[in-house]
């Protein structure tokens, strides 16, 4: 649309176009940062234990369920159903 309809001078947006005057005030002073309590180091290294210890299971796992499978011994084949009544 190239064409704007036109609006009448008393209607006014119920939003302001732009923002009203405010007084600024300086940004806080930062808190001085707390030495840390933990080292993020030992956290890395539970966690790369944590993650070995549940790979290692989980391909023993999967291991042990292979291993099960094919210690069982096949299906016999199904005998073939006896049919029912008699034929003559």
């Amino acid at each position: 649309m190239t064409h704007s309809p036109p609006v009448p001078p008393a209607n006014q947006s119920p939003y302001p176009l732009e923002e009203a005057p405010h007084e600024h005030h300086d940004a806080p002073k930062p808190k001085p940062k707390a030495p840390p309590t933990h080292r993020p180091e030992a956290d890395d290294r539970v966690r790369t234990i944590v993650a070995t210890a549940l790979g290692v299971g989980a391909v023993a796992a999967l291991v042990a369920g292979i291993v099960v499978a094919s210690r069982q011994p096949p299906a016999p084949p199904r005998k073939p159903k006896p049919k029912h009544g008699k034929k003559k």
